[in-house]
């Protein structure tokens, strides 16, 4: 049986000293009414902006440029994307230090129950070098972590022409069920992604 609501795709877009870098996110929507999935992914990209962005930003180095957030339903039944880059497109991080090594970063696991227990991963990307010592993050980054996940376990009400309620969640790889996690946790060491993405033209 699938999760509630309407399950979204939110894509970060954006580059790190000049290596293009994507998050792909899940969340959970729940509109008010039956808007069709394209104005779907509208109020949901606008959502995201206007409070996601504001605890992902502080956990990635200054060096980090977003230049796009994408948002398409992808059940229960599938949309084209919307693409937003106002109030997106040349924001940066706000943690100020050098990155040597851009395939680790902070990993955030987000435990859910489907037969049984799964761990969503999110691989934040680059770390500054003055924010870990020894593999170890310092505490000042952990507490930006901790807020980030706070803001993506609490619901998000969003207003407008197409208001609903947004959370997020983990989704199975195709899609036939996804869950609210009720707690998340930050990896006490950093984490390595190791697959490389490349950019759709």
């Amino acid at each position: 049986m699938a999760g509630e609501g309407k399950l979204m795709e939110i894509t970060m877009t954006g580059g790190l000293n000049g290596q293009f870098v994507q998050n792909v996110l899940h969340g959970q929507w729940e509109p008010e009414g039956e808007p069709d999935p394209f104005l779907n992914a509208l109020s949901v990209a606008g959502g995201v902006v206007a409070e996601w962005l504001d605890d992902w930003l502080p956990c990635l180095p200054e060096s980090y440029v977003m230049s796009s957030i994408r948002v398409r339903q992808l059940e229960p039944a599938s949309g084209p994307t919307y693409t937003q880059t106002s109030g997106v497109a040349g924001e940066t991080g706000a943690r100020a230090a050098e990155i040597s090594v851009y395939t680790s970063g902070p990993l955030i696991n987000m435990p859910v129950t489907f037969t049984n227990v799964a761990v969503g991963k999110i691989f934040l990307p680059g770390v500054a070098e003055s924010d870990i010592a020894y593999g170890i993050l310092e505490s000042s980054l952990v507490t930006v972590l901790d807020a980030l996940i706070l803001a993506l376990l609490t619901p998000l009400t969003i207003s407008g022409s197409y208001p609903g309620t947004l959370t997020y969640c983990v989704a199975k790889t195709d899609h036939s069920d996804w869950k609210v996690p009720l707690a998340g946790y930050i990896s006490p060491t950093i984490g390595t992604q190791r697959r490389r993405a490349k950019p759709n033209y």
